[in-house]
């Protein structure tokens, strides 16, 4: 049952991680969409008259917020994808380890007994040459 429930867990860690990676595609799309939306309305307000005197929103204090803007974005899904590969592979690293001290514990036994065994050896051939 043990060995069951951590193959369910397993399985339920990789459909996590799989819809991790589909949301954080989804909402990168979205981010973009909202700045190519921010672009459009900048450039729908200038075709309407404002001019580049306008006090309330220069055009190029506008064209740099929305340029800022795309580049926090694309940062910001950079940032999260990172951090997705980080928490995999962290998981990875402590399935390794575990795995490493399952092996030293299993082979413990096994590597003392060889040792006692060639010291043995070591001791019966001394004996046989005095």
């Amino acid at each position: 049952m043990l060995l069951y429930n951590g193959k369910t867990r397993k399985f339920q860690v990789r459909d996590c991680l799989k819809q991790n990676e589909e949301l954080r595609s989804h909402l990168e799309k979205l981010r973009l969409e909202q700045v190519s939306l921010l672009k459009v309305s900048n450039i729908a307000t200038q075709s309407d008259g404002q001019t580049e005197n306008s006090i309330s929103n220069p055009p190029q204090m506008v064209i740099e917020n929305i340029s800022l803007k795309d580049q926090l974005i694309k940062e910001q899904s950079r940032s999260e994808g990172l951090s997705a590969e980080i928490m995999k592979l962290s998981a990875e690293l402590r399935k390794a380890v575990h795995a490493q001290n399952n092996l030293a514990r299993l082979y413990r036994p096994v590597l003392r007994d060889i040792e006692s065994n060639l010291m043995k050896m070591k001791q019966e051939t001394y004996a046989t040459i005095q």
